[in-house]
């Protein structure tokens, strides 16, 4: 071993024990994680005091737009980010991404959020190099792992964050104008690919486990058929969707893939969590997704308008899982009980019940529709918001078995 590697070694273990801000660069998912949370209130919050009293908006993008992009590439990006940093190395049997790494991803992000909110401060072209550079330099940190040990299963991923990095540029290069729109748009049906085919691994895996460890007699079904059936459905509706706006082709694949996700709930044993936070607001987000996929499956035949099933993708799908997910997985990294406070629990339902609200109120009470609104997104950021309080010193300790990470 070199004098070099020793020393680093050292330092590494130093910081450690110490904890702080230090740590945030030992494992992917502490800085991400903590900076999704934070960004999903940041946004949001600003976009709600636009809707609600008409504030000036410090970007040159449309309110709309920027909204949605910061929410998509923005939120969804740092979740995604600290969520692969951290399975890959355990798909692959590889080492985690170094500090050096870490950092250039952490400040790349950082640049990007800098540049949409300022500006009249910061280049357009700076900030779209650095917010398109994110997704590059993260797809190539995580494909040289997944592609170097052949870990084929997991092939797509480096794909999907190139391809995101290709949307951002679209919606970089056209803000506010269709293209742009098409761009932030398709990067929606991009996460919900990911999350259909990373829940449709961990929600019933957890499940199961917890439900044997805890001495509960579980017959684990065959699931592989109804998973890839449902993916075969969804894919496609996705992209008729999201990308090709095929109207009632997309409406009626989005109806059979949303029957697909419900029912393949049959065989996960959702209905034993419910004394399980920790399980069930995984159920939770896979039951939005399930539910998004039929009212925007509905929306193609007028029966609702189509921002419902997009509030029920994004809000209710897209916010409830990651916030699960991340819950879990800063408690799994840091060597804690899985077990959530039962802040994390009120956290679950705040989101939830501010995405049922988002995309509910308008159809419940139309009259009242700018009110359920900013309701539902003060509920959704409060949520994010205690989520943050309760995960901070989590995330900025040490493990608590001592171990590295």
């Amino acid at each position: 071993m070199s004098l070099f590697s020793a020393l680093l070694r050292l330092d590494r273990a130093a910081t450690a024990r110490r904890g702080g801000l230090g740590l945030l660069v030992e494992s992917g998912f502490r800085p991400f994680f903590l900076l999704a949370g934070v960004y999903a209130c940041a946004p949001l919050v600003a976009w709600l005091l636009l809707y609600s009293r008409g504030a000036p908006f410090m970007s040159g993008w449309p309110a709309m737009a920027w909204h949605g992009h910061e929410m998509v590439f923005g939120f969804a990006g740092a979740a995604i980010a600290g969520f692969l940093l951290t399975a890959v190395p355990k798909w692959t049997g590889t080492a985690p991404v170094s500090r050096r790494v870490l950092g250039a991803l952490i400040v790349t992000w950082l640049l990007g959020r800098a540049g949409m909110w300022a500006a009249a401060y910061i280049p357009a072209a700076v900030t779209a190099i650095a917010d398109v550079g994110f997704f590059a330099l993260l797809a190539l940190v995580i494909g040289r792992a997944i592609y170097g040990t052949r870990n084929r299963r997991n092939f797509a991923f480096p794909a999907l964050l190139m391809l995101l990095g290709a949307l951002n540029a679209l919606a970089h290069w056209d803000p506010g104008g269709a293209i742009g729109r098409a761009g932030t748009f398709a990067g929606i049906g991009v996460f919900l690919l990911a999350i259909l085919i990373v829940g449709g691994r961990i929600v019933p895996a957890f499940t199961w486990s917890a439900l044997e460890r805890e001495g509960v007699e579980v017959r684990r079904r065959p699931r592989r058929g109804l998973r890839v059936a449902t993916l075969v459905v969804a894919a496609p509706a996705l992209l008729a969707d999201f990308v090709f706006d095929l109207g009632p082709l997309a409406g009626a694949l989005e109806l059979g893939a949303g029957a697909l996700v419900l029912a393949s709930m049959t065989a996960w044993y959702g209905h034993r969590t419910l004394r399980r936070p920790i399980l069930w607001v995984l159920h939770l987000g896979w039951a939005w997704l399930g539910v998004a996929f039929l009212l925007r499956g509905a929306s193609a035949f007028g029966v609702v308008p189509p921002s419902v099933g997009l509030h029920a993708f994004t809000a209710g799908a897209i916010g409830t899982m990651i916030l699960g997910v991340m819950s879990r997985a800063a408690l799994g990294h840091t060597g804690r009980p899985l077990r959530f406070h039962p802040a994390t629990a009120a956290a679950c339902g705040l989101v939830s019940l501010g995405a049922a609200l988002r995309v509910f109120g308008p159809l419940v009470l139309p009259s009242s529709a700018s009110t359920t609104v900013i309701v539902g997104g003060a509920l959704f950021a409060l949520g994010y918001l205690v989520y943050v309080v309760v995960y901070l010193p989590v995330l900025t300790r040490p493990r608590v078995d001592g171990a590295p990470g």
